[in-house]
């Protein structure tokens, strides 16, 4: 009998272990399984520890943009200048480039150096573009929807960490509601009606909300899981959430707004 590794990931160890006989062979059998479910816990609870660490780095160095383009006037005036609107003009065709990108070079992402080219380049220009968002809200807004985000966050990883719900097999499903929610924002662009934009947001904000809870599950991954990300995507898991948060903020910043877009 020969024990089997149970991540497949690593399935293809299984033909490399030696066949195991004797009396002895399950209590060898749980044996190394024990070993592969300890290193394997240990591998995901670095993983989850490098992406959360990644985030929060994201989350303060675009806050703290956005402060600075609401409070520096300098700063405001090189934004709206010229230079400023082209360099948001390249920042999105980067961010158009680099989402492609996570179809056709998702393994080229997985690997050092790119994994932490495309972080790095990717939060920089979402930062910059964030920034625009500091120059038409006031203070008190932007304190109150950064608070408000905070807070759904929060209160949502706690929750897909500890239910036993799996939100992984509805992928498919928040993908068509995405869909549906930017063909609903396309439609409303061409009309000016405030309670449109404001069910627009209340519903934008509901569905990152969801995204949040799916992408923190495929993250933590586990026993009720149906699936996760692999220990090397930490580019990509951190990406996913950061990009939930930003848009949860932005569909909130819309709601305090009164339903009159920010973005």
């Amino acid at each position: 009998m020969r024990p089997q590794y149970k991540n497949p990931e690593h399935q293809h160890l299984n033909d490399k272990l030696p066949l195991v006989y004797g009396s002895n062979t399950d209590s060898s059998l749980n044996d190394l399984n024990d070993i592969y479910d300890l290193n394997g816990e240990n591998e995901r609870k670095k993983f989850i520890s490098k992406v959360y660490f990644i985030l929060w780095i994201q989350l303060i160095f675009t806050s703290l943009f956005i402060g600075i383009c609401n409070q520096v006037v300098e700063v405001s005036y090189f934004m709206l200048s010229y230079p400023g609107v082209l360099l948001s003009t390249i920042s999105v065709i980067i961010i158009f480039i680099s989402s492609l990108c996570l179809f056709c070079c998702n393994e080229k992402i997985r690997k050092k150096p790119y994994n932490w080219i495309y972080v790095i380049l990717f939060t920089i220009c979402m930062t910059y573009l964030m920034g625009f968002v500091g120059l038409s809200m006031n203070t008190q807004s932007l304190l109150l929807g950064g608070l408000i985000t905070s807070f759904i966050f929060i209160s949502l990883t706690i929750y897909a960490w500890q239910t036993k719900i799996d939100y992984t097999i509805y992928g498919n499903i928040i993908l068509i509601l995405l869909f549906g929610l930017i063909l609903f924002g396309i439609i409303i662009s061409f009309f000016d009606v405030t309670i449109l934009n404001t069910i627009y947001a209340v519903c934008g904000s509901i569905l990152f909300s969801f995204y949040i809870v799916y992408d923190t599950q495929l993250i933590v991954g586990g026993k009720h899981r149906s699936i996760q990300f692999r220990t090397n995507d930490f580019a990509i898991a951190s990406i996913s959430l950061y990009l939930d948060i930003i848009n949860l903020f932005l569909f909130i910043m819309d709601i305090l707004n009164g339903g009159s877009s920010s973005r």
